[in-house]
């Protein structure tokens, strides 16, 4: 199945529970090979 959360496109396969989420192209810009985001926030 495909749905939103969020605003974050996941797919999860109900037959044997894989997951996988689309990062947002904005987010994959900004991180770093070194490193891991751990939570974007909008004041």
């Amino acid at each position: 199945m495909l749905y939103f959360e969020h605003n974050v496109e996941k797919l999860a396969c109900v037959k044997c529970d894989f997951k996988e989420t689309q990062t947002d192209p904005k987010v994959a810009a900004a991180t770093r090979p070194s490193e891991s985001v751990i939570g974007i926030f909008k004041p």
